[in-house]
């Protein structure tokens, strides 16, 4: 049982930070424009 609780929090981490580097990338990508407010926004849907 152990096992199974490490493989779920190492792939919950896995998915935190692929979509944390998803909204740095839409944040400073040149060719997405997306302003603070909708950074925030999104930010608030990531909580």
């Amino acid at each position: 049982a152990v096992e199974f609780v490490n493989l779920w929090a190492e792939e919950t981490l896995i998915e935190v930070v692929l979509t944390l580097e998803i909204l740095f990338l839409l944040y400073y990508e040149p060719f997405h424009r997306c302003s603070a407010k909708r950074w925030k926004n999104l930010c608030s849907l990531f909580k």
